[in-house]
């Protein structure tokens, strides 16, 4: 896989207003600026800075610390290491995995299976598929939803309004906002407008 330096990375063609990013190792860079599009399985180091629009392909890795911007998405596979935050608007593909203390922003969306760690922290409007787990004392903004058979640590805190697939299972102590819903059919979930 190429490493790529800064000087490499500035030289890359923009083609519809996207810098295009070939698959490739970009730990050796820290700031993307926004509209930047990368192909599959690219690397990241430590505290990389991504603005507004990117997009990566499928199983991409970074490490702990990353910001990204708002409208950001991310195909199948990708890891992120912990203390990682996420803008507004961001959509992520199928069985993501992301560290402990992750933060996100109000509307994003999670593809099923993806994995959190303790300590996440969601804002409004978020929306979860099928069988996405979640560690410990996670915490969730208000209007969240989420498919059948997620799974909640000990601790987690949702606010008003959020609804449950059918299947869900939650640790001991987890708290809940007025009006909460569980055990909606996912067909219920997207004729409201959650998913």
């Amino acid at each position: 896989m190429k490493k790529y330096t800064q000087e490499e990375f500035d030289e890359l063609p923009i083609v519809d207003n996207f810098k295009q990013c070939p698959t490739g190792d970009y730990t050796s860079i820290e700031y993307f600026g926004e509209l930047c599009s990368f192909g599959e399985s690219c690397r990241f180091g430590e505290l990389c800075s991504f603005g507004k629009s990117c997009s990566f392909g499928k199983s991409c890795s970074f490490g702990k610390a990353c910001r990204f911007g708002k409208w950001c998405s991310f195909g199948e596979w990708c890891s992120f290491g912990e203390l990682c935050s996420f803008g507004e608007l961001c959509s992520f593909g199928e069985s993501c995995r992301f560290g402990k203390a992750c933060s996100f922003g109000g509307l994003c969306s999670f593809g099923k299976s993806c994995s959190f760690g303790k300590l996440c922290s969601f804002g409004e409007w978020c929306r979860f598929s099928e069988s996405c787990s979640f560690g410990k004392s996670c915490s969730f903004g208000k209007l969240c939803s989420f498919g059948k058979s997620c799974s909640f640590g000990k601790a987690c805190r949702f606010g008003k309004s959020c609804s449950f697939g059918k299947e869900c299972s939650f640790g001991e102590l987890c708290s809940f906002g007025e009006l909460c819903s569980f055990g909606k059919l996912e067909e219920d979930l997207r004729g409201s407008g959650y998913y």
